[in-house]
């Protein structure tokens, strides 16, 4: 049996942010340095939005460009000049692009758990294209777990539950991406399946 939590499952435009503008975790970091920091992570970039499921929307745009999740590698070759960032970019995106949200071999059944019911960043939006991871986007925002848009994070749960597979489904209503690992109906459902 698997319980899934905040799975990520078809990744999260929060990765594009903190790629272009950083994210320091609440912690008192220099944009510039949390920035660098975050371009040197590669688990970040299996994050990326999978472009099979994003599709053709923009996840980064301004007035005269937009890029879709199939297109982070040219996003960065003509904005941030960070070579490596696109290779370790193309590396995940390949690996992340094999996905297939198929039900996986030798499991019975399956808890998924995901948060929603805060602002989640969509999309992000600038006034020029020279703007663009330098100056601080307007952000749209959509449902999620405040890191993950809801839509990604039941993506496998949903199509497994509608081919009849053996799914429960625990919406978290107002919990936090990372918060969902220590909710109450999280919690129980571990040791209930620990124990028996």
């Amino acid at each position: 049996k698997w319980i899934t939590v905040a799975a990520v499952w078809a990744g999260t435009p929060q990765s594009y942010y903190s790629l272009l503008h950083g994210y320091c975790f609440h912690l008192p970091v220099p944009t510039a340095q949390s920035s660098a920091f975050a371009k040197d992570l590669p688990s970040l970039y299996f994050l990326l939005p999978n472009e099979k499921f994003f599709g053709h929307e923009p996840v980064v745009s301004s007035p005269t460009s937009s890029y879709t999740a199939s297109e982070f590698p040219k996003l960065f070759q003509q904005r941030a000049n960070v070579s490596w960032s696109v290779e370790m970019a193309d590396q995940a995106l390949n690996l992340v692009g094999q996905y297939n949200y198929q039900w996986p071999e030798g499991i019975d059944g399956v808890d998924c758990y995901w948060g929603f019911g805060r602002e989640t960043l969509e999309t992000m939006m600038y006034n020029a294209d020279s703007e663009i991871g330098i100056k601080e986007p307007k952000r749209i925002f959509g449902d999620g777990d405040g890191t993950v848009v809801t839509r990604s994070s039941t993506i496998s749960c949903i199509k497994w539950h509608a081919q009849s597979k053996s799914v429960t489904l625990h919406p978290l209503d107002n919990a936090k991406h990372l918060g969902s690992l220590k909710h109450p109906s999280v919690l129980k459902q571990v040791l209930e399946d620990s124990c028996s």
